[in-house]
């Protein structure tokens, strides 16, 4: 079966060497053409296999579009990381169909940043889908689905291993279901779904009104890695990277105030309860009583 990947970042290059080292056919890899480190990630793999990589700007373009019908003739285009939406005249051209893999628990977390927005949200549990691709973003019918936990002490990096390990094996499992024709499919209900945006590094600004639990979560959601939270104490930024929280009922403090250094840590006030940060960045020596001025 001939197949057509699309893919970026790490997570797209693991997914292709694992297929290639599973005798699968991969005719071609495709990227963006894009100076975006984050969508990159194919280049070595297709270097060290021999594996012809296009890199497009616009895959939906008449002459890309033709070249995959006319000359490259995929049973099965895949998707893994690829920050491109497939118009309908490039789903058309695989009799077998086009399929993507999300790391959430679809219809939940549709869109970007899935991962990031379940640990904002606090979520205790996400996963990873493989399915169908029609005209929605992240709509289509689901082949398969896997649900990994997320525990409270669990950061990004830690959901990101998780998921890291699922990718190549459920990709290359859906590949033999649609090789031999053995799958059922389960149709997405979007009542029971949601659907979030892209994140920004000028998101990780820590709102010291909120509660030490929603701030830890913002905290583990988008530490390395990912830019990371950030505070600011007049005009320097303070990077902050791990945290703790402590319950207290004293809400005499005012939130944002640096109560207290133990060791190399140092305890804030927040909305409702503390946090203890264990692991940040200052280009500036903060010292008890400081206040930051987030948002």
């Amino acid at each position: 079966m001939r197949i057509l990947f699309f893919g970026g970042h790490k997570l797209g290059g693991i997914t292709l060497k694992y297929l290639i080292n599973q005798n699968k056919e991969i005719i071609a890899a495709v990227m963006s053409d894009t100076n975006k480190k984050w969508y990159q990630g194919l280049e070595k793999v297709a270097d060290e296999y021999n594996i012809d990589l296009f890199k497009v700007e616009n895959i939906n373009s008449d002459e890309f579009v033709s070249k995959v019908r006319n000359d490259l003739k995929p049973d099965l285009i895949i998707s893994v990381n690829f920050d491109q939406i497939f118009k309908k005249k490039m789903l058309n051209i695989p009799d077998k169909g086009c399929i993507n893999i999300h790391a959430s628990l679809l219809p939940k977390y549709r869109g970007r940043a899935p991962l990031n927005w379940a640990i904002i949200k606090g979520e205790e549990k996400t996963g990873v889908t493989v399915h169908f691709i029609n005209e929605g973003i992240d709509t289509g019918e689901i082949i398969l689905q896997e649900e990994i936990e997320i525990t409270k002490d669990d950061y990004i990096s830690d959901v990101l291993e998780m998921v890291k390990e699922k990718y190549p094996l459920m990709i290359n499992k859906a590949i033999n279901l649609i090789e031999k024709g053995n799958y059922e499919t389960v149709k997405q209900n979007k009542e029971e779904g949601s659907y979030y945006g892209k994140r920004n590094p000028e998101d990780g600004l820590i709102n010291w009104e909120n509660s030490a639990e929603k701030i830890f979560n913002l905290i583990r959601a988008v530490s390395h890695p990912y830019p990371g939270a950030f505070t600011y104490l007049d005009e320097s930024k303070i990077l902050i990277w791990k945290a703790q929280v402590i319950k207290a009922e004293n809400k005499s403090h005012k939130t944002g105030k640096v109560i207290e250094f133990r060791d190399n840590s140092f305890l804030v006030q927040c909305g409702s309860n503390q946090l203890l940060i264990t692991d940040f960045k200052s280009e500036t020596k903060l010292k008890t009583g400081d206040i930051f001025n987030g948002k």
